[in-house]
């Protein structure tokens, strides 16, 4: 049995500034993309052959790439190229692209980016296609705690680390988990509501057959699932009228990797996994649903390839078995790691960014919603007035909203960022004289929220209105 592989690769990045931030330009990078196709026709035919487009995002300051099934040997080349074809564009702009999931400061949870990796295959009989792609995708899905720890990339939340490795997974309110994927068999399909200002019928049915067999992952048919079967052979709405070549296994719930190479991986990781269960469906061996599997996945998100496993094994261990035992099916396919992740080191073990932080406990209220506080100043401040003007005030006590001011130190190269080496973060107290610069040796004398700050201002002035 010769099986041909192929992956498509859906990649989301930002568009940032010249001082790491984001920037509502991702509208310029698309249009020196199309100037550029149209000035450059050999360019634009390399294009039509690696991507089927570029897509728009919600926020402005984000764009995505989207591949065609590619090839096996040309996955590498083509997330080069791609990346590189945006870089340029960036670049001539004074931007930068950046391939992450969530700014390490603005991401509040949104704006999120994420990777979705698309494998298909060729080679199987038609009559056990379903029978097998619903095993495929099950097998996949017990490895989603060890997916899941080897590709989370978002450790930092608002500007600090919160304890958590992979923040985008843990705020998404868009990807939803996927049950144990199951044949079924309706001659019919009813289309949700939400669904139906896209679809003319409530109920659509069937061409008439002696019996309908589909793969059914979600009820509803939602196709915003962290793994999921697509195509169809399935119950999701948007994909009825697809041709059976479009029928895969859509994983979404990879975070973004600032190295090239670690995407590779994770590639090859999925692909070799995805190899294994195709030889295990074929050699009959008996697939269960693996036990804890929603407590093993909360712990990845929070504690990464350190989180435990049922046998008391790390789940980093776990990665590097699991890549030992798919190697050789690797190598067959011609595929090979380049990255740490072959040890079971993913990329944020290696980038470990420093947050220099002039003040750990305003941030630390901040974090909480406590955003007026009154501080006591330890010697003279320079005072910065709305008008710009400055000038300087006594050591003394002071009340104001606490604001932030962030700076990064970064690396990048040919308008891609390749790596965060740095935030900085110090604070202001926005008073009726203007902003007053705060030091690490000032003190907290009262900290309130919004809403308590409110009241107190409320209290004052109808108490004031008996006097």
């Amino acid at each position: 049995m010769t099986i041909e592989f192929r992956v498509g690769i859906e990649e989301e990045g930002f568009v940032l500034n010249n001082m790491g931030f984001l920037a509502p330009y991702s509208y310029k990078v698309a249009e020196d993309l199309l100037d550029l196709i149209q000035s450059d026709n050999d360019l634009m035919m390399k294009i039509r052959r690696v991507l089927l487009g570029i897509q728009w995002e919600p926020d402005p300051s984000q764009i995505e790439y989207v591949t065609h099934p590619l090839n096996l040997q040309d996955i590498y080349g083509s997330i080069r190229f791609s990346r590189e074809l945006l870089g340029r564009c960036a670049q001539q702009n004074e931007l930068i692209m950046a391939f992450m999931s969530m700014h390490p400061i603005q991401s509040t949870p949104l704006p999120i980016n994420g990777t979705h990796i698309n494998i298909s295959y060729t080679g199987i009989n038609e009559a056990r296609r379903l029978r097998q792609l619903n095993y495929v995708a099950n097998y996949l899905r017990n490895y989603i705690p060890e997916i899941i720890a080897a590709t989370s990339n978002t450790p930092i939340y608002r500007g600090t680390y919160n304890g958590y490795i992979n923040n985008r997974l843990r705020l998404s309110k868009v990807l939803k988990h996927s049950d144990y994927s199951r044949l079924v068999i309706k001659p019919f399909r009813i289309i949700p509501p939400t669904m139906r200002e896209r679809f003319r019928y409530g109920i659509i049915f069937e061409k008439i057959r002696r019996y309908i067999r589909r793969i059914e992952v979600n009820k509803d048919g939602d196709r915003l699932l962290d793994l999921t079967v697509r195509g169809p052979y399935t119950n999701i709405i948007e994909d009825i009228f697809k041709s059976p070549e479009a029928t895969r296994i859509e994983i979404r719930l990879i975070d973004n990797q600032l190295d090239i190479n670690y995407l590779n991986d994770v590639v090859t990781m999925l692909v070799g996994l995805t190899y294994e269960a195709i030889e295990n469906y074929g050699r009959g061996v008996d697939l269960k649903k693996r036990d804890n599997l929603d407590i093993l996945r909360e712990r990845a998100i929070k504690y990464g390839v350190d989180a435990e496993a049922d046998d008391g094994e790390k789940i980093g261990d776990k990665i590097k078995e699991l890549i030992e035992r798919i190697e050789p099916l690797i190598e067959t396919l011609g595929l090979k790691f380049r990255s740490p992740l072959r040890k079971g080191i993913p990329e944020y073990k290696l980038h470990n960014i420093e947050i220099l932080d002039i003040n750990p406990p305003i941030t630390s209220l901040r974090l909480d919603g406590y955003q007026w506080m009154e501080i006591e100043t330890t010697g003279k401040r320079k005072v910065i007035k709305l008008n710009g003007e400055t000038k300087t005030v006594d050591k003394g006590r002071y009340k104001g909203m606490i604001i932030p001011e962030y700076r990064m130190e970064y690396e990048e190269e040919n308008g891609i960022l390749r790596r965060i080496r740095r935030i900085h973060i110090k604070y202001y107290l926005y008073t009726s004289i203007g902003y007053i610069e705060l030091r690490s040796e000032d003190s907290i004398i009262k900290s309130l929220k919004p809403i308590e700050r409110l009241l107190q201002v409320t209290e004052r002035s109808i108490l004031s209105g008996y006097q």
